[in-house]
């Protein structure tokens, strides 16, 4: 995606795709990319020893929970 704007500066647009590796999901309600945030207290307290990692989509404020699939 570029954005297009009118800056001082003289620059006209900005390069705000996200690389492959960034982008590691999408969110199931709006289709947008979700960004990895820290686990919860309790997922970290008793489920520490399971795989999962948490992402939020900050465009539906959607919070998850996904299985990591280790290599």
């Amino acid at each position: 995606m570029t954005a297009e704007i009118e800056a001082p500066s003289g620059i006209r647009s900005i390069d705000t795709r996200k690389s492959a590796a960034r982008a590691e999901s999408t969110c199931r309600t709006c289709k947008n990319d979700m960004s990895r945030v820290k686990r919860g207290y309790l997922v970290k307290t008793f489920f520490s020893w399971l795989p999962l990692k948490r992402y939020a989509c900050y465009n539906c404020l959607t919070k998850t929970y996904k299985w990591s699939r280790t290599k």
